[in-house]
């Protein structure tokens, strides 16, 4: 996906401290990275829509920074999300569709970047909200773009698999922030794809 070309107010998340790994399913590692997805049900009533979280794990020997998405500053307020984190559905028929997320998509203020820097050893999660998912089909420059909301695609009562890729590229990283000046700051760089995970929509 491509990153905004507008000015970039470039923020910093602490990460949290380390949850319960034996809670978690997780992908295959690149790069020292690796992903988990699952279903948030913490105090939530069932819906047609899963709530979820991803889960990010340094599992490699140095420090690493993950963009995770991009948001807005306008009217003294910050907006961000998870938003380059895309998704892949496939129901009980093994037909898959890819899934972007719009949120944050339009922006009339400064566009800032969310990213996450993880230790060794480090952990991160943040939710996924299926509600700013929509299908997309790849254009003639092979971007992907969106066609159709995901909640218009649930079915009750049918079980679906739900995987999440994160993916960048050294063309696409934007410029280190000011930050970065007193040492060593590197973006990282590369495919990592997470677990898959059952969702179920409730019948009606």
């Amino acid at each position: 996906m491509r990153h905004p070309r507008h000015a970039l107010l470039v923020l910093i998340f602490a990460a949290l401290p380390a949850l319960a790994q034996q809670t978690l399913l997780w992908g295959t590692p690149v790069n020292g990275l690796r992903i988990g997805l699952s279903q948030d049900t913490s105090g939530k009533p069932p819906s047609q829509t899963p709530a979820l979280r991803l889960s990010l794990h340094n599992v490699g020997t140095k420090d690493v920074t993950v963009i995770l998405g991009a948001g807005c500053a306008q009217f003294g307020q910050l907006f961000q999300s998870p938003n380059y984190v895309q998704l892949i559905l496939t129901d009980s028929s093994g037909t898959s569709k890819r899934l972007v997320s719009l949120a944050d998509s339009s922006c009339a203020g400064l566009v800032s970047i969310f990213y996450q820097t993880l230790r060794p050893g480090a952990m991160f999660s943040t939710p996924i909200m299926l509600g700013d998912y929509w299908t997309a089909v790849r254009d003639n420059h092979g971007f992907w773009q969106p066609q159709t909301p995901l909640e218009r695609g649930w079915r009750p009562g049918v079980t679906y698999t739900l995987e999440a890729d994160i993916s960048h590229q050294p063309s696409q990283t934007p410029p280190l922030p000011a930050s970065a000046t007193s040492g060593p700051f590197f973006w990282w760089v590369g495919t990592v794809t997470s677990n898959q995970l059952k969702v179920h929509t409730p019948a009606l």
